[in-house]
């Protein structure tokens, strides 16, 4: 199972480029084959976790892709997308949507290779690794015939720095739900920003009862990334970023699983079938991966189960539960995050939700 420690903060992404290491001797090579086409280059396995060619997947998807080597810029260009890697800084741009990622990287024989997660996130492909045979099959997946473009604004004075980014979709077939989905977008954004200006507030207030005490300006840094785009349900995930002063800011992650069609927000347990016991199913994956993450130390507390209602958002491959910043580990951990990508399919709703 891969692993994915998530810690979001302008700062943070900016610092951690530890990934740009050398091949590890220890790799085993996994063949690839996508939409039943075997790749000549094979992916990378590694600790449980797979990493797949950049540049052989994204060519043989039809993209042309760049390198440039003095700044450590891959571009990935076609007819319909624009989409470039910053790998020094951990950014990426697609179209104009700018935003930080978090998945890991090797740079193995002089490639670059991206955890398999990263082309579920930002490629709409379906991942099915089977370790005992060693091959790897990827599947392009059929998105949902919508549009999605990035509302951007900002804003700086001396106290706050606000950087939103928001979606807006277009294209659905009900002009009445599709306004009130993007309304929905457009207030977390709008809290998101009205939460750093009392931060800013506060921090400036609490200065006037200190002698010579200038404050840090504040920063909030409110961003989307789409999740799962299929099958009439859209997920995705929202990290809001908020920079009060003091040592370091904090994220609070949030997501929405939506039903295009009826408006429907899905809760966890209205993906499973009402006899199927979820909550243990995921509560004993989330602990094989805290064991695999050599965390099970560092938890505040012995981990037991997950809530009934745990936040979790839809990924290509499974569904994936998220703990926020303090909840069960130190700050420095992150948001964790578990993916569940063998879930039996007689226990969900739609059994051909992963399909």
């Amino acid at each position: 199972m891969m692993k994915k420690i998530i810690t979001f903060g302008l700062m943070a992404f900016m610092l951690v480029t530890w990934s740009l290491g050398a091949w590890a001797a220890d790799f085993k090579t996994q063949e690839i084959k996508l939409n039943n086409r075997i790749l000549q280059l094979g992916a990378y396995a590694e600790d449980g976790s797979l990493y797949l060619p950049v540049r052989e997947i994204c060519e043989t998807m039809g993209y042309k892709v760049g390198w440039m080597s003095s700044n450590h810029l891959i571009s990935l260009d076609n007819q319909q997308r624009s989409f470039s890697l910053d790998l020094k800084n951990r950014l990426i741009r697609d179209d104009d949507h700018l935003f930080y990622f978090s998945h890991e990287y090797r740079i193995i024989q002089g490639r670059t290779y991206f955890a398999a997660e990263f082309f579920s996130d930002y490629f709409s492909m379906q991942t099915q690794w089977d370790q005992s045979e060693g091959t790897v099959l990827l599947k392009k997946i059929q998105e949902n015939n919508i549009t999605i473009d990035t509302v951007k604004e900002s804003s700086e004075n001396d106290t706050l720095k606000i950087t939103l980014q928001y979606p807006v979709i277009e294209g659905m077939k009900s002009q009445m739900l599709q306004d009130e989905i993007n309304g929905i977008f457009k207030e977390l954004a709008e809290k998101a920003a009205q939460e750093g200006k009392n931060n800013a507030l506060s921090l400036t207030e609490a200065a006037k009862e200190v002698k010579d005490w200038i404050p840090n300006q504040c920063e909030t840094y409110f961003n989307y990334q789409i999740k799962f785009n299929q099958k009439n349900i859209l997920s995705l995930v929202f990290q809001n970023y908020q920079y009060a002063g003091g040592a370091h800011g904090s994220t609070v992650q949030t997501s929405y699983t939506i039903n295009l069609e009826t408006g429907q927000q899905y809760a966890l347990k209205d993906l499973f079938r009402e006899d199927a016991d979820y909550v243990s199913l995921i509560s004993n994956e989330v602990k094989q991966q805290l064991e695999e993450r050599d965390l099970t130390e560092a938890l505040f507390e012995p981990f037991d189960q997950i809530a009934a209602d745990q936040p979790y958002y839809l990924s290509n491959n499974g569904i994936v539960v998220y703990f926020q910043q303090y909840e069960i580990l130190p700050y420095a951990a992150g948001i964790q995050e578990f993916s569940n990508e063998q879930l039996p399919s007689q226990l969900l709703n739609d059994p051909e939700l992963f399909q």
